[in-house]
């Protein structure tokens, strides 16, 4: 069975970072999804970013819309 799913890389080759989303539907849960994101940021890039957390949370933000998901923040 053959199920679609959406995958997005982000990158600034400058700074050298990279966002990986993958989006798939669940083979076990109906409705459900099951979503992988991996990180590259080098150390030496943290810093110019302002904190790896704030970095991250920039990035999600970034994929999430990139892939039409939005977080249930309330």
């Amino acid at each position: 069975m053959y199920r679609p799913s959406i995958c997005v890389t982000l990158t600034e080759q400058g700074r050298h970072w990279e966002l990986r989303r993958s989006v798939e539907q669940s083979a076990s849960t109906a409705g459900g999804l099951f979503v992988t994101t991996s990180v590259f940021i080098p150390e030496s890039e943290v810093e110019a970013f302002g904190g790896l957390e704030q970095v991250v949370a920039r990035l999600y933000g970034m994929a999430d819309r990139a892939v039409g998901l939005h977080r249930g923040d309330g």
